[in-house]
């Protein structure tokens, strides 16, 4: 984990907002530095930035579990953030 602390600090103060509600106008801070591309799944692209995308904890764990109940959304980031109840963080 050397390397990868520090580059994710950079990305974080790089893009400060979550991208998934920045999309929506509703300004909430990135702590979590999330591959587009689940880099398990091509290891090649784990240092490409182009791949990286801030995300408040919330939406990284939505994410996260959206994929692995229907990896086919992250491809077409289809991915909703927000409970049954349509409320959002």
């Amino acid at each position: 984990m050397g390397k990868i602390r520090p580059a994710i600090n950079w990305f974080l103060c790089a893009q400060l907002l979550c991208v998934k509600y920045e999309k929506s106008g509703i300004v909430r801070v990135a702590r979590v530095l999330d591959h587009i591309v689940p880099a398990s799944k091509a290891h090649e692209i784990f240092w490409d930035t182009d791949n990286w995308q801030g995300l408040n904890r919330r939406c990284h764990v939505a994410v996260s579990c959206q994929i692995m109940a229907f990896p086919q959304n992250r491809a077409n980031q289809t991915i909703w953030m927000g409970d049954s109840m349509g409320n959002r963080e």
